[in-house]
């Protein structure tokens, strides 16, 4: 008779057991569906916004503050500013879900001026472009003043000018033609004059 109502008894204990943990499993499934879900599954699409032309640091912002992730690849192009971005995936105006990534490209060098020449001789000019990290290379004409006999000759060595010209924006990793003209003139003759007309010396 004991053993009949201590067992009744622990079935109603178990019985309301489950139900108090059957109640706080149901509270929390509410819990879940109606604060959660809203925050994820139900979030409004968004519109990926014009980045390109913009650092890294305003994309991130800009991006963190739609809820979108991001991925930046850094290729060799060239922009004002290094680290610009110049490409990206997918294109503005693009409508996406909430925690998509949006994969970007930024420039890994930037524009530089070409200088002025001022009173430099092509081989000082060449080191400037050096220092600025600017490539050059010399190309040089030749002007010949001959006479009828030999003559003792002195090189003269002009600088033309640069392609492109002084003042236009180059990529840093480009190179700038040094334009060189190099004139002979004869400053004398070699041995006699001869009768009649001789050397003909500049």
């Amino acid at each position: 008779m004991n053993c009949s109502k201590r067992c009744v008894i622990d079935m109603s204990l178990n019985t309301e057991a489950r139900q108090q943990l059957a109640s706080k499993f149901l509270m929390v499934v509410t819990f879940l569906f109606f604060f959660l879900l809203p925050l994820t599954a139900w979030a409004e699409p968004v519109k990926v916004p014009n980045l390109v032309g913009k650092t890294q640091t305003e994309a991130r912002l800009i991006l963190k503050n739609l809820g979108l992730l991001y991925e930046f690849e850094e290729f060799k192009e060239c922009a004002r500013e290094k680290g610009t971005i110049f490409f990206q995936n997918p294109k503005s105006g693009t409508i996406v879900e909430p925690h998509f990534e949006v994969f970007m490209r930024t420039s890994a060098l930037e524009f530089v001026q070409v200088p002025q020449v001022g009173n430099r001789s092509y081989s000082q000019y060449s080191e400037l472009l050096g220092e600025i990290g600017i490539g050059s290379r010399v190309e040089t004409s030749f002007t010949r003043l001959r006479g009828p006999c030999p003559l003792v000759r002195d090189t003269i060595e002009t600088f033309v000018g640069t392609r492109p010209e002084p003042g236009e924006l180059v990529c840093e990793d480009a190179s700038v033609t040094i334009v060189v003209n190099r004139t002979e003139v004869g400053t004398g003759c070699h041995g006699k004059v001869q009768p009649g007309g001789g050397c003909i010396c500049f």
